[in-house]
């Protein structure tokens, strides 16, 4: 669990911008991460904070590829 909130943590580092993956989430602003490679967070990059929308397995995302 640390992990996963060391992860969240770093999301707010302005260095780094993540893309709008998920094409129904893109409507929303929502920016997408992957952790671990086997899921998506999907957040909102606020000026003084982030919001963490979604948590998702990302191969729910890819079957349809």
């Amino acid at each position: 669990m640390d992990e996963s909130f060391a992860f969240f943590h770093k999301l707010g580092d302005s260095r780094i911008k993540h893309n709008l993956y998920v094409l129904a989430w893109k409507e929303e602003d929502y920016r997408c991460a992957n952790f671990k490679r086997k899921y998506i967070v999907a957040y909102l990059d606020l000026d003084d904070e982030v919001i963490i929308c979604d948590f998702a397995l990302q191969k729910l995302f890819c079957e349809g590829e």
